[in-house]
């Protein structure tokens, strides 16, 4: 995995934003979020990891909204 790469690298952006990636593509929306927030704030004129950054946000939201509809 990437993220043991993030401690060496904390600063990377693009690798931290690769980390977010590879979160989304596994569904790991919480860990994506965390991870191009880091590489926005390294960053904040990227606009494609504001707009996967969005993505995530959203993709998380439905999944919460998801699971306490199961639980409910």
């Amino acid at each position: 995995m990437l993220e043991p790469l993030a401690k060496e690298q904390p600063k990377d952006a693009d690798l931290l934003k690769a980390i977010g990636v590879t979160a989304v593509r596994g569904g790991d929306y919480k860990v994506a979020k965390t991870y191009y927030e880091r590489a926005l704030a390294l960053n904040p004129n990227d606009a494609k990891l504001r707009a996967q950054l969005g993505a995530a946000k959203i993709a998380l939201a439905a999944s919460r909204a998801a699971a306490g509809t199961l639980l409910a």
